[in-house]
């Protein structure tokens, strides 16, 4: 499927070499981020109970982790005032985004 998309976009795949981390730094900073908070926090007695608590966390993080993109809200908390203002004019409320919503 992916070799008929490139073809199609007239693009080609690019790989990271292996040990290259600098390659994929989006990857890596969550990676980081995942171990801080979670692998090197907790006692962790088996692989599910690994499994289960990172589920947890990614949740939390998707939902509930201040972005800079959305000026530092968390994406519920965003998608709650674009709700609430509509498409008026693209913006949010910028009651909402006053300091880092933690």
């Amino acid at each position: 499927m992916l070799p008929e998309w490139c073809q199609t976009a007239h693009t080609d795949p690019t790989y990271i070499d292996p040990g290259a981390s600098w390659q994929n730094a989006w990857v890596e900073s969550l990676n980081a981020r995942l171990r801080d908070e979670v692998l090197d926090v907790e006692e962790l007695s088996n692989l599910a109970e690994a499994r289960f608590l990172a589920a947890e966390w990614r949740a939390a993080y998707n939902a509930d982790h201040p972005h800079s993109a959305l000026g530092m809200m968390s994406s519920r908390r965003f998608a709650a005032s674009r709700r609430r203002i509509g498409d008026m004019n693209g913006s949010v409320n910028p009651q909402l985004s006053e300091g880092v919503d933690r």
